[in-house]
């Protein structure tokens, strides 16, 4: 999953887009939306070879704020991303329009300061999971559910999971910058690498969150239910704080893992991750 941030605008060659995408392009209003565009088409050129999304692999295209986000999986599978800023709106009316009983519920019990993280949660979880069904947003956000119980799942980091850790706990040494090799054998399943061009300067962070081991520290448990018999897989990243970006997969036995790109920046934070569901449970 790749995220470009509004300087990859800058990247942007108008040259490159199909026809299609051209007139889309030239019939855009504001120069809020054309931003966007470009920076989406630049980043899906980066991650996909091609400003047009024409790939071998199933892939999705997500916008908001300025930024954008493409995701990529394996052939056979269906993925969807979802990309959202927190932003003033009426939460709950939407929510009491379009979620479940028990959806509404829970974020009525947060207080009103919180209500917006679970809001853009769920709200990121049903639009990604509308893309990989092929279903109307309106038709995924009433048949897919995800609740949060008050009960934790273990987590080795001593935060949330998939949060990765500023140091390993046996050596001191800094994550942030460790070989590949080195972090292969991280213990809290958190793996980084810096990918360096040709004069050796870092070009592109890489992040890969796996499934940390078990500690008495607890993080809230999620549970999901999709209209589909196919497995399926949905992650949920704070790639900035008032930021929530979703991918979900569909059709994939068993994935550990989601390899996370910052780009054009030469070196991007980790994302902190905030539910991982795999076939309707925590993982």
């Amino acid at each position: 999953m790749w995220l470009g941030s509004p300087a990859a605008a800058l990247q942007f060659d108008i040259d490159g887009l199909s026809p299609d995408e051209r007139v889309r392009y030239d019939g855009l209003k504001g120069e809020r939306r054309r931003r966007e565009f470009a920076v989406s088409r630049a980043l899906r050129r980066t991650a996909l070879g091609s400003s047009s999304g024409d790939s071998a692999q199933p892939s999705s295209l997500s916008h908001s704020g300025g930024w954008a986000a493409v995701a990529r999986a394996a052939p056979g599978c269906q993925i969807g991303v979802d990309l959202e800023f927190h932003r003033p709106r009426n939460l709950l009316g939407i929510a009491r329009f379009a979620f479940d009983p028990a959806e509404i519920a829970m974020i009525e019990a947060h207080p009103p300061q919180q209500q917006h993280e679970v809001f853009f949660t769920l709200w990121t979880l049903k639009e990604s999971m509308a893309k990989a069904l092929g279903l109307p947003l309106l038709a995924a956000a009433r048949q897919c559910v995800f609740t949060l119980d008050d009960v934790g799942v273990p987590d080795s980091s001593g935060g949330r999971i998939g949060t990765p850790m500023d140091s390993d706990p046996k050596t001191g040494t800094p994550i942030e910058g460790r070989e590949a090799d080195d972090a292969a054998t991280d213990p809290v399943g958190v793996q980084n690498s810096v990918r360096r061009n040709s004069v050796g300067v870092p070009d592109l962070a890489l992040a890969r969150v796996g499934v940390p081991d078990s500690n008495p520290m607890g993080v809230p448990l999620w549970r999901g239910q999709v209209p589909t018999d196919r497995p399926w897989l949905a992650r949920v990243f704070r790639p900035r704080p008032d930021m929530a970006l979703c991918v979900a997969v569909i059709g994939s036995d068993r994935v550990d893992w989601v390899l996370t790109r910052e780009w054009p920046a030469e070196k991007g934070e980790e994302w902190r991750s905030v539910v991982a569901l795999r076939n309707g449970k925590t993982f």
